[in-house]
């Protein structure tokens, strides 16, 4: 009940307001607290270790916005059959981000293989976002599978500036149907 009724005050408050967060502070020990609050969709804010706070600041979006996500291809590359210009520069990198979190959207979509994309993100500071990234595709002729995974995913992580991202995709799903398939997946999941 708790989850509608929030929903429902929620709609209300972007619609009639054009409110986009529901903000709380909740004690760090209050396990329960913390969990209820999460499970009615409440998301907690990513605070450095550094936090010296004795709470949590978490948010429910109320916008149906926090379904979207910015893509990024065109950030680190020309890309698109349709695109005539070349790669979108980092001052309008910045007003697209800008206006999206004014939208209530903390979604990007990165990928490796976007060029300089994930550096671009970086200059612009998106750890406040939930950020997805894709591996690039694995080359057959890779040696060490998982020195070649980690270390794709770790540069990437400092282009970014993130301590961790949200998901991680695979940019050629078809490397886990491969004869070194179950390897790749047991790394992925230790990254």
């Amino acid at each position: 009940v708790a989850k509608e009724v929030l929903l429902g005050c929620s709609e209300k408050l972007y619609f009639n307001y054009g409110i986009l967060k529901i903000l709380l502070g909740v004690e760090k020990k209050n396990i329960i607290a913390l969990n209820a609050y999460k499970k009615i969709g409440f998301i907690e804010y990513k605070h450095s270790k550094k936090n010296k706070r004795s709470f949590i600041k978490m948010f429910f979006p109320t916008s149906p916005h926090h379904r979207i996500s910015i893509g990024t291809a065109q950030f680190g590359e020309k890309y698109g059959i349709t695109n005539t210009s070349n790669k979108t520069s980092l001052k309008d990198i910045k007003s697209i981000i800008k206006i999206a979190e004014n939208k209530g959207i903390h979604n990007i979509d990165n990928a490796i293989a976007y060029g300089k994309s994930d550096l671009y993100l970086g200059q612009v500071d998106v750890r406040n976002w939930d950020v997805s990234t894709k591996i690039p595709p694995i080359p057959n002729n890779c040696s060490n599978l998982k020195n070649w995974l980690n270390k794709k995913f770790k540069e990437s992580l400092i282009r970014l500036k993130l301590k961790k991202i949200d998901t991680l995709f695979l940019h050629n799903p078809n490397d886990l149907l491969s004869s070194n398939g179950k390897d790749i997946y047991r790394i992925i999941l230790d990254l």
